[in-house]
């Protein structure tokens, strides 16, 4: 087998993360996981129940408990969450974290027969504790209308209130922007909205240094394949990739666009939002 590859989707919820991973998982010679911050939580068990997600993971776990890899459901306390910062460094419990995600990446990357694994696990923190890692990892920083991201964290499954979905995208954007700065190696950032109205090309853009081509990828038709876990798309065998058209009209928030007006900015959404 070739050379291991991560690409790391980093940023905030509901940007978009699972229909950027399900697109490059339909690359030949990738595997889009998922969420892998959920593993140790969930004890290697999938979110979705279906039989042949059951029976991948189970070859995934196997295969990671094969290599001597323990994990603790603390890890994503201690190294992933933004009030990790605030807790007293364990340098033994970060060694064996690391060592884990490497041990677990090449797992999936056996039983998937593929050389590229896709994370879409968003938090910029795990992406930081992760650059120790022996593997060489692609982040994608992806981002999206502020003022959406917001609006999605209020219908979430556990819906935000409005001034916690500003106050949470403020601290991840934050985090995000720090970390992508300070990172080496090759990186990325992606705005949804770009990669809706070219995804071709935004694919390419991803995907160069690691080999991938999208070109052949039916974007009418992705298949989700066995996701670790994700948003209700994962659950579907196919989906199409919609068009910004589709994405319907809603209500404007200026309470939030005003919350936002520094990452509007700074992610090219213009002035036109703040009005």
């Amino acid at each position: 087998m070739s050379k291991l590859t991560v690409i790391y989707i980093m940023g905030a919820g509901r940007s978009g993360s699972t229909i950027l991973g399900t697109a490059l998982g339909n690359c030949h010679n990738a595997f889009f996981a998922g969420e892998l911050d959920a593993y140790t939580r969930r004890g290697g068990v999938p979110t979705n129940e279906d039989r042949s997600t059951e029976a991948f993971w189970s070859g995934v776990r196997h295969r990671s408990e094969l290599s001597g890899a323990t994990a603790s459901p603390e890890w994503h306390k201690w190294f992933e969450r933004p009030s990790s910062l605030l807790r007293r460094r364990r340098r033994l419990a970060r060694s064996a974290y690391v060592r884990f995600n490497e041990r677990l990446y090449r797992a999936i990357a056996a039983e998937a027969h593929v050389s590229v694994v896709i994370d879409s696990s968003h938090y910029p923190l795990r992406r930081w504790r992760l650059r120790d890692v022996g593997i060489e990892v692609h982040t994608v920083y992806l981002v999206r209308n502020p003022v959406s991201v917001v609006r999605s964290l209020q219908t979430d499954i556990n819906p935000k209130t409005r001034f916690a979905a500003n106050a949470y995208l403020w601290i991840v954007s934050c985090l995000a922007e720090v970390v992508y700065f300070r990172l080496n190696g090759t990186k990325a950032k992606v705005r949804y909205e770009d990669f809706l109205r070219e995804p071709e090309a935004e694919l390419t853009r991803i995907g160069r240094a690691c080999g991938l081509d999208p070109s052949a990828i039916p974007f009418d038709n992705l298949r989700t394949g066995p996701v670790f876990a994700g948003n209700r798309l994962i659950k579907c065998g196919n989906v199409a990739l919609r068009s910004l058209d589709s994405a319907g009209t809603h209500p404007a928030d200026r309470f939030s666009a005003r919350m936002q007006w520094i990452w509007i900015k700074r992610y090219g959404y213009g002035p036109s939002m703040l009005r």
